[in-house]
């Protein structure tokens, strides 16, 4: 079975597919990441509650959620790519696509978190310049 799927993995169209299951992943960790790193330089010219800074935060938020949801489209493309190839055909063995649900909720529980977060400070922004207004 192993011979099988390193022949399959070996084929240029499934390894170009195997790389898309790859970047359907990992770009939306790379938003997160440039997100993150663009809204601490925000932070870093001392726009703690700036309109950018939140934008940021929010658009972070955003990313890490697509990010946990991505993880299993990624475990299926790698999945039906590679284990087409067994005698009787993928769906005939049931095999079941790996998911790490541990991994997903965490990062789909970090993402809430992130987003509320940024809700938060953006609606204490809001708040502050109405006050503002009236003093």
């Amino acid at each position: 079975m192993i011979a099988a799927v390193h022949a399959r993995a070996a084929v240029p169209k499934n390894r170009a597919l195997l790389i898309l299951a790859e970047l359907v992943h990992l770009v939306p960790e790379t938003l997160f990441l440039l997100s993150v790193a663009l809204g601490f330089r925000q932070l870093g010219k001392g726009k703690a509650f700036g309109q950018q800074t939140l934008g940021w935060l929010r658009r972070a938020a955003g990313a890490a959620l697509l990010s946990a949801l991505a993880l299993p489209l990624a475990a299926a493309i790698q999945m039906a790519v590679l284990l087409p190839n067994l005698p009787g055909g993928f769906w005939e063995n049931e095999v079941s696509v790996y998911v790490p649900a541990g991994e997903m909720l965490a990062g789909l529980f970090f993402a809430s978190a992130a987003w509320v977060v940024a809700r938060a400070l953006d609606e204490g922004r809001r708040t502050q310049s109405e006050l503002a207004e009236y003093v």
